[in-house]
């Protein structure tokens, strides 16, 4: 379906922009936010969390800790956790998004 066309097209855009601009660009943590949200659709938890760890780590390398975009995707990073049943884990990324949007 839809999911898959789209989890497919993101894999061929990492694909393409990795070798021109690096693993660490912004654009690929972008990217990967994206490719984590349609994963999370799809019930693929272990493979949205690395795209969501991924996306954190560069959001957090270029624009800083306190930045909204690492607090959502952090945000997003719990939601996983939570959805894994691993609810230790999630209340600790939840807070550790909250630090980022203060």
């Amino acid at each position: 379906g839809k999911l898959v066309a789209s989890k497919e097209l993101l894999e061929r855009v990492l694909d393409t922009l990795i070798p021109v601009l690096g693993f660490d660009h912004l654009e690929i943590a972008e990217v990967q936010e994206q490719r984590g949200l349609v994963l999370l659709d799809e019930g693929l938890f272990r493979e949205a969390l690395q795209a969501f760890e991924a996306a954190a780590r560069l959001f957090t390398l270029h624009l800083g800790e306190k930045h909204a975009r690492v607090g959502r995707v952090r945000n997003s990073i719990g939601l996983v956790q939570d959805a894994r049943g691993r609810s230790t884990s999630a209340s600790l990324d939840l807070e550790k998004a909250l630090v980022s949007f203060e």
